[in-house]
C-alpha cells in the first residue's frame, strides 16, 4: 500500500507541476543549457566580475521570470520561496546559483513539497508550514496564500517530493547571458547585504510603473482583423514568453500553478478579452506583460486559443457578434501608443514628402502653419488646421521610415512665394545640386533667429541679405498672412513671386487704393493693390463626399481600369483636393510623356513606358493590394511596387480628367468609361473586363462612361484668389501680373535698407471683397527686424530636476545613471543621439527629434541634476561639439552654431554654419557625429546606404569658418561613430551589410576607400572618377573587425587619457549601438599598419551607445544613445550615463600583441603561475570575411580559403614570462580578419579570471619588430 501511494502522490505531483512521468524534464536549449555547461565557480565568478545588481533589482521585480512574484526581496511576505533577506547572509554565491539552475537539487528547509493522502482518499499537494500531534497546516499549492488545517486524525500517509516547485529552466525567461549575472549579483548582494543592501537596491518606482494601455482600445476591432500572420506572431510570442511555464505545447505546464491551456479551466476566463486583461495586468503569481504592445498581447491570444484550446479545451468560448458588440469601445488598434502631440518649438527642420528634402516649418498659430524650401527660400505652402503628419516618421515610432507630409488645407497660389535668381524662376542644370542648395551666387541661407516665438529667416539672394518674418493676421475672409522683410542694400534689383496660380482669369491685376482707376498688368506697390484669380481645371465628372472616400483610388484590394484615347497627355482620373494644387497623399493616374504614371502625392510613383499616344483606345489599369501595387496598359503590367497605398483624405474628391492646378494636367483626349472592381483582379482576367465581360461575382462597384461627363464652370465668387497689398518703404517697388500665373513685386537696386510688409490674402470671395479687405489689413508701421535678433523672454523657462543614481562596483568601475525626463513639459521623445561638454562640467545632450539640452549639477553624487531646453526643432541631430563655448550641431542638413546673445540659456539664432549639399529624403541617410581637429577643422560622416546620396558614403572636413566643405576619404555605408586616436588619426566605424563584411572600425587617412560600393547610378559616376573610370577592386583595411556576436551595430569611439579614469585611460573606447555595450582596443603597428584587439566591458547600458565623450571636469567617461533601427534587448528610449572609476580594484587583460610565434598578453595583475601549466583552459579560432555585394559575411577559413567554417587554432605553449606577461605559442599564427581567443587563468589569489578577445591581425611582425 504504501509504495502503492508513493508512486500515486509522486505522479499526481508530476502532473501538478507539468511533469510528464513517461519522459525526462526538457531543459530549455539555449542559455539554460550555456550556463548549465559551465561550472558554478566560473559561474560565481562572471558574477562578481559583470553582474550589475541594480540591473538585476529590476529584473527580479519586472522578468518574465516572476521572481519577486514568490520571493520577496524583505520588504513583504513571500508567497512560494524564502525572502530573500532571511536566507543565511554565510551561503555561498555558488549555492545560489546552483538554487536557480538546480532548483530540486538542494530544497531549502521549510520550502520542501508534501503530498498528503487523507482517508477519505484524497490528495493534497503543498508546503508543509507547521504540524504537530493534532493537526498540519499545509499552504496548497492551489491557494498559496490561504493555509489549509487537515487534522491528523484524516491524515493517512504524508510523504515528501523531490521536486521542488521553482521550475527548472527559468533563466530561459531572461534575454541573454548579462541578464543572468546581473540577476545573480542582486540576490548575492541582497543575500550578504540584508535588509539595508535591499533598500539600496530596490527599484525606484517609475522602473516598476506599468501603464495602463488597454483603455481607449478597439477591442472588437483588433479580434475581427486577426489573421494568419497574427496567428504566426503569436506563436513566436508564446514561444519566447510564455513556454517556460505552460509549456511548449501548452498541455504540459512546468510550473505547478500554471494552466494547462489544452483541459484546465482559465482562473479569470477563457474568452479572449478576459485572456487579454490578464495579460496585461498579471494574476496571482504571473506578472504582467506590458512590455508587448496590446496588438501583440491579442497575437498570443490568438494562438493559445486557437491552436492549443480550441481542439481539446471544453472552455473555448466562441466569439460571436453579440460577444463582439459588448466588448468596450474605443478607437485604437493597439499597435503603437497614441502619444499627444510634441511641441517642437516655433520651427521644425525635416523633408517634406519625397520632393522637398529640407523644410522649415514654422507654426504660425495653433491652427496656421508655413513651410520653407530652405535650397530655394521659396514656400512649400501655407495651410491650416494642421502642422505636419509626423505620424510614421521617428518623431513618434522607433523605425519611423516615413517622411512628413502636409496635414491640413492648403491656402491656394501662396505657394508661389519665390525670388528669381539670375532673372529666371526657373533652374537651370548646373544651378543646383538634386537634393541640395542653389549656389551661393544665388541664394545663401544663413539661419534663423528666435524672437519669443517669432521665425526670423536669415538669408541672402544675389549677394543682398535678406531677413523675413511671417505672422498671421485674421480677417473676414479667412487667414491673412503678413510677410516682414528687412532688404539690405545692394547693386542687384530683386523680384519677387509673391503667389502664384497655373491659369489665371480676366479679372487679374493690379488696382488703385481710391479704386478710381481701371486695372492694369503694373503699378506702383505704394498706391496699389494686386489680385490674380484661379481659373480651375476643367474635370469630367467629380464625386464628393461620403462616395469620394469609397472610390479613393487608395483603398486596397481594389482593380480600377480606365478606357481613354489620346495623342496628348494628361490626367484620367484622381482621387484629389477639389480645386487648387497637388497635396500629399492624393491620388493620380495620368499620361506624362511616353509614360503611363500612378502617383501617391510625395510619396512616390508607379511608371511605366506606354505607347499609347496615338489616338486608338487603349485601357490603364491600377490593381492595388495589401502587399503589392500593379500597374498594366491594355493587359500589359508595367510596374509593380510593394505596399504602395495611402488612406484616403478628407476633403478629396474623385475626378475624372483632371488632378490638380500644378500636378497631372488636364486631360486631352477621350475618356470612354471608368469602373473600379472590388477585390483583386489578376492580369489574365483584364482584357475579358476590358470587353465588359465579368466573370464571376465580378460586377463593377462603381461605372461612369462619357455620355456622363459635365463640364464643371465655378461662377466668380467660387474661384480662389489671392490679393496682396505691401506698406513701409515702397518707394520704387512696382506690382506687376505675370502672364506665367505668377503675382511679381520687383524691388530695385538701393543703397539703404528697406522695410517692407506685404500682405496677402488666399480666400474664395469676390475680386472687389478682398481689395475692400486687403487695403485696411496689417499695422501701419513696420517692425525694423534687425531689432529682434537678440531674442527676448525665454520660451521654455521650465527646469527639469532629477536625481541620478550612481552603479555598483564591476571590476572597478561603476556605470551611473543621470535619469533621461521622459515625461516633460512639452512632450518631446527624449531619444538622446549625442553630447559633448562645457570646460566647467556642463553637458550637452541632444535628441533625434532636434532638440538640445544643457545639462548642469553634474557632480559625483548626481543629486541634483537639473535639464534645460537650449533649442529645439533642427534636423535631425547626430553629432555635437562644444568649441570656444559655442554649441555645433550636426544635422541632416548640415552644421547648426547655436548663439545665444542675451545669455538667458536659449539658443536665440540657429546658425547654418554648413549647408550640406546632398540632403537625403531617404530615412537613414544621417550625418553622423562631430569631431575637431587641432586646427580647428570639424569632420562628419555621411551614410552611403539607405540613402539617396550621390557619394557612396563620405567622411566630410569643414573649415573653421564654416560655409564649406571637402571630401576627405569615402566607401563608407552607414558609419554611426567617429572617434580620434593620440596620433590625431580620426577613426570611424560602420555596420555589416551589403559591401561590408562585418562590423569594424577604421582609420581614416585622405583619400582613403572603405568598402561601401555604389547602390545608384550617381554613386557609381562620382566613385569611377576618382579611379580613372573603373570601380575600386579592394578597400582599405579596418584595424579591427567585429562579428555580430560581438557588436551587431557600431557606435562611435573616444580617446581617454585622463589619468583621474584609472586603469582604461590611455585607450581608444568603442560603442556598440546594437548591444549597449562598450569596449577597450589594444592597438598594435606592424610596420605601417595598425591591427587590433577589441575586448568588451561588462556593463550594460539603458539603450544602445553611439557617442562618447570625455568630462573635462571629472576625467570620467559620458555616454549616450538611443534605441530605434537598433538596440539592446529591452532598451529605453535613451539614455545618459556615466562610467566612472570607483578606485576599487580592476583586473584587466591590459593589451594584446602578435608576435613572430604567437601572441603576448600583458595583464594589470599577477597571474598564478599554475594556472598557466597546460593549454586546456585556452582556446582560439580564425577566420576570414568575403567583401561581396550579399548583405554580410559567412566566415571562411583561413587555411581552407573558400570553404565555410572557422579554423581551430592549435596553442602549442601558455609561458609565464614575468608575473603580468603570458606569451603563448600559436604555430599556425598568420593573417586573418578575425582572431578569437578565449581564456580562464588564475590571479595571484587564486581568484579565476575569464577573458576573451577578438583580434585582426594584418601582420605578423619578424622577431625583431616584436613588441618588447
Amino acid at each position: 500500500m504504501k509504495h502503492r501511494f508513493q508512486r500515486l502522490i509522486f505522479l499526481m505531483f508530476m502532473i501538478l507541476l507539468g511533469f510528464i512521468f513517461r519522459a525526462p524534464i526538457a531543459f530549455p536549449q539555449n542559455l539554460t543549457k550555456h550556463l548549465l555547461n559551465q561550472t558554478s565557480e566560473a559561474l560565481a565568478t562572471q558574477v562578481k566580475m559583470r553582474g550589475d545588481p541594480i540591473r538585476g533589482g529590476i529584473l527580479f521585480h519586472t522578468s518574465t521570470a516572476g521572481c519577486v512574484k514568490c520571493h520577496s526581496d524583505g520588504q513583504s511576505p513571500s508567497p512560494l520561496g524564502p525572502k530573500l533577506t532571511d536566507i543565511d547572509p554565510l551561503t555561498e554565491d555558488i549555492y545560489l546559483i546552483e538554487s536557480v539552475l538546480h532548483p530540486s537539487r538542494a530544497i531549502r528547509k521549510g520550502y520542501e513539497t508534501v503530498s498528503v493522502l487523507t482517508t477519505n482518499g484524497q490528495i493534497k499537494n503543498g508546503l508543509l508550514t507547521s504540524q504537530n500531534t493534532t493537526a498540519i497546516v499545509l499552504r496548497e499549492l492551489t491557494d498559496l496564500l490561504h493555509p489549509t488545517v487537515i487534522p491528523q486524525s484524516q491524515i493517512d500517509e504524508i510523504e515528501k517530493t523531490p521536486i521542488s516547485t521553482m521550475p527548472q529552466g527559468l533563466a530561459e525567461s531572461l534575454r541573454n547571458e548579462g541578464e543572468f549575472y546581473d540577476l545573480m549579483r542582486y540576490v548575492s548582494e541582497v543575500v550578504h547585504g540584508g535588509p539595508h543592501r535591499a533598500d539600496e537596491l530596490r527599484p525606484a518606482p517609475e522602473d516598476l510603473i506599468i501603464q495602463d494601455d488597454s483603455v481607449g482600445l478597439d477591442h472588437a476591432g483588433i479580434l475581427q482583423h486577426l489573421g494568419v500572420q497574427d496567428l504566426k506572431a503569436g506563436k513566436r510570442i508564446y514561444l519566447s514568453h510564455c513556454k517556460n511555464c505552460h509549456g511548449v505545447d501548452g498541455n504540459e505546464p512546468t510550473f505547478a500553478l500554471a494552466r494547462a491551456f489544452g483541459t484546465q479551466p482559465l482562473k479569470n476566463g477563457s474568452d479572449p478579452y478576459s485572456m487579454f486583461m490578464t495579460l496585461t495586468k498579471g494574476s496571482g503569481l504571473m506578472a504582467s506583460v506590458q512590455y508587448l504592445s496590446p496588438k501583440e498581447r491579442y497575437q498570443v491570444v490568438h494562438y493559445i486559443r486557437e491552436t492549443l484550446m480550441k481542439p481539446s479545451n471544453p472552455g473555448y468560448e466562441i466569439v460571436d457578434s453579440s460577444y463582439l458588440a459588448g466588448l468596450p469601445k474605443g478607437t485604437s488598434l493597439g499597435e503603437v501608443a497614441e502619444i499627444k502631440p510634441r511641441d517642437f518649438g516655433p520651427a521644425l527642420g525635416s523633408q517634406i514628402g519625397t520632393h522637398v528634402n529640407n523644410a522649415l516649418t514654422i507654426k504660425l498659430d495653433a491652427a496656421t502653419t508655413a513651410s520653407y524650401d530652405l535650397h530655394r527660400m521659396k514656400l512649400v505652402g501655407i495651410w491650416e488646421n494642421g502642422f505636419l503628419d509626423l505620424t510614421g516618421t521617428h518623431h513618434y515610432r522607433q523605425r519611423g521610415e516615413r517622411m512628413p507630409q502636409i496635414e491640413g488645407t492648403l491656402l491656394p497660389g501662396l505657394d508661389g512665394w519665390q525670388w528669381t535668381y539670375a532673372g529666371s524662376f526657373d533652374e537651370p542644370d548646373g544651378m543646383k545640386p538634386p537634393r541640395g542648395p542653389l549656389g551661393e551666387q544665388f541664394m545663401r541661407y544663413e539661419g534663423y533667429s528666435l524672437y519669443d516665438n517669432d521665425v526670423i529667416l536669415r538669408y541672402t539672394i544675389e549677394g543682398r541679405s535678406i531677413l523675413e518674418s511671417l505672422q498671421k493676421i485674421p480677417s473676414d475672409c479667412g487667414p491673412c498672412i503678413e510677410h516682414t522683410l528687412h532688404i539690405h542694400p545692394g547693386t542687384q534689383p530683386l523680384e519677387l513671386s509673391v503667389a502664384k496660380f497655373q491659369k489665371i482669369g480676366s479679372d487679374s491685376g493690379i488696382y488703385e487704393f481710391n479704386g478710381s482707376s481701371p486695372k492694369s498688368l503694373r503699378g506702383p506697390a505704394k498706391d496699389c493693390s494686386a489680385i490674380i484669380t484661379e481659373i480651375p481645371p476643367k474635370t469630367k465628372s467629380a464625386v464628393e463626399s461620403k462616395r469620394a472616400r469609397e472610390l479613393d483610388l487608395g483603398t486596397t484590394e481594389r482593380t480600377i481600369l480606365v478606357q481613354f484615347r489620346t495623342s496628348k497627355t494628361g490626367t484620367l482620373i484622381s482621387s484629389a483636393p477639389p480645386t487648387g494644387k497637388w497635396t500629399p497623399n492624393g491620388k493620380t493616374l495620368f499620361l506624362r510623356n511616353d509614360e503611363l504614371v500612378f502617383d501617391i502625392g510625395w510619396v512616390g510613383a508607379l511608371r511605366g513606358k506606354a505607347d499609347v499616344r496615338d489616338g486608338k483606345w487603349h485601357i490603364a489599369a491600377v490593381v492595388v493590394g495589401n502587399d503589392k501595387t500593379q500597374l498594366f496598359v491594355d493587359g500589359k503590367l508595367l510596374a509593380t511596387r510593394q505596399e504602395f497605398h495611402r488612406p484616403h483624405v478628407n476633403g478629396h474628391v474623385f475626378k475624372i480628367g483632371s488632378t490638380a492646378t500644378d500636378f497631372g494636367g488636364d486631360f486631352e483626349g477621350d475618356i470612354g468609361w471608368v469602373r473600379i472592381y472590388q477585390g483583386i483582379i489578376s492580369g489574365k482576367e483584364l482584357p475579358a473586363l476590358a470587353v465588359g465581360k465579368h466573370p464571376h461575382l465580378k460586377q463593377p462597384f462603381f461605372e461612369w462612361n462619357s455620355a456622363e461627363s459635365t463640364e464643371h464652370d465655378q461662377p466668380p465668387e467660387t474661384s480662389n484668389r489671392v490679393v496682396a497689398r505691401a506698406r513701409g518703404d515702397t518707394d520704387g517697388l512696382l506690382w506687376e501680373v505675370h502672364e506665367d500665373g505668377r503675382l511679381l513685386l520687383k524691388i530695385p537696386a538701393g543703397k539703404k535698407n528697406r522695410d517692407v510688409q506685404i500682405a496677402v490674402l488666399s480666400s474664395k470671395n469676390t475680386g472687389e471683397k478682398l481689395l475692400r479687405e486687403i487695403k485696411d489689413i496689417g499695422t501701419q508701421r513696420v517692425t525694423n527686424l534687425t531689432t529682434k535678433l537678440a531674442g527676448n523672454a525665454r520660451r521654455w523657462p521650465e527646469a527639469i530636476h532629477v536625481r541620478g543614481r550612481q552603479g555598483t562596483d564591476i571590476n572597478g568601475y561603476a556605470l551611473d545613471t543621470i535619469p533621461i525626463p521622459f515625461s516633460n513639459p512639452w512632450n518631446t521623445w527624449m531619444r538622446t543621439s549625442a553630447l559633448d561638454f562645457f570646460p566647467d562640467g556642463r553637458a550637452v545632450v541632444t535628441t533625434h527629434g532636434g532638440d538640445v539640452y544643457i545639462v548642469s549639477g553634474i557632480d559625483n553624487s548626481l543629486s541634483n541634476i537639473q535639464w534645460n531646453r537650449f533649442a529645439a526643432g533642427l534636423f535631425e541631430p547626430f553629432g555635437v561639439k562644444v568649441v570656444d563655448g559655442k554649441i555645433y550641431v550636426t544635422c541632416r542638413d548640415g552644421i547648426k552654431r547655436l548663439h545665444d546673445y542675451n545669455s538667458d540659456g536659449e539658443a536665440d539664432f540657429i546658425e547654418s554654419f554648413w549647408n550640406d549639399d546632398d540632403v537625403s529624403c531617404v530615412f537613414h541617410g544621417y550625418n553622423f557625429n562631430l569631431q575637431i581637429d587641432d586646427e580647428g577643422n570639424f569632420y562628419l560622416a555621411k551614410a552611403g546606404q539607405h540613402t539617396n546620396h550621390h557619394r557612396p558614403g563620405t567622411i566630410m572636413k569643414v573649415p573653421p569658418q564654416g560655409g564649406e566643405s571637402e571630401v576627405v576619404a569615402w566607401g563608407v555605408r552607414t558609419p554611426n561613430g567617429m572617434g580620434r586616436l593620440a596620433d590625431g588619426r580620426f577613426t570611424v566605424s560602420d555596420n555589416q551589410g551589403p559591401w561590408m563584411p562585418a562590423g569594424k572600425i577604421s582609420a581614416i587617412e585622405p583619400g582613403g576607400f572603405y568598402g561601401n560600393m555604389p547602390i545608384n547610378a550617381e554613386q557609381d559616376s562620382w566613385l569611377r572618377e576618382k579611379y580613372d573610370g573603373e570601380l575600386p577592386e579592394a578597400f582599405d583595411q579596418p584595424f579591427i573587425w567585429m562579428p555580430q556576436e560581438l557588436d551587431s551595430s557600431c557606435g562611435g569611439q573616444v580617446w581617454v587619457d585622463d589619468p583621474r579614469f584609472g586603469p582604461l585611460s590611455g585607450r581608444l573606447l568603442h560603442s556598440s549601438f546594437g548591444k549597449g555595450w562598450l569596449y577597450y582596443l589594444s592597438l598594435q603597428d606592424v610596420g605601417d599598419r595598425t591591427q587590433a584587439a577589441i575586448i568588451a566591458l561588462p556593463h550594460q547600458w539603458d539603450a544602445g551607445v553611439m557617442r562618447l565623450r570625455v568630462n573635462p571636469a571629472d576625467g570620467q567617461l559620458y555616454g549616450t544613445g538611443l534605441s530605434g533601427w537598433q538596440g539592446p534587448a529591452g532598451g529605453k528610449d535613451g539614455c545618459f550615463q556615466r562610467l566612472r572609476y570607483t578606485g576599487k580594484p580592476c583586473r584587466l587583460l591590459d593589451s594584446v600583441a602578435v608576435v613572430d610565434d604567437g601572441i603576448q598578453l600583458d595583464f594589470n595583475f599577477h597571474i598564478d603561475p599554475e594556472s598557466t601549466n597546460g593549454v586546456k583552459n585556452w582556446h582560439a579560432e580564425m577566420w576570414d570575411y568575403l567583401w561581396s555585394r550579399k548583405y554580410g559575411s559567412d566566415q571562411f577559413s583561413v587555411l581552407h580559403p573558400g570553404e565555410e567554417g572557422r579554423d581551430e587554432v592549435h596553442i602549442a605553449d601558455v609561458l609565464l614570462i614575468d608575473p603580468k606577461t603570458i606569451h603563448l605559442n600559436v604555430p599556425d599564427i598568420r593573417p586573418c580578419d578575425q582572431f578569437l581567443l578565449e581564456f580562464e587563468t588564475r590571479d595571484q589569489a587564486g581568484e579565476l579570471f575569464f577573458e576573451k578577445a577578438y583580434l585582426t591581425i594584418h601582420a605578423v611582425p619578424d622577431k625583431s619588430e616584436n613588441r618588447k
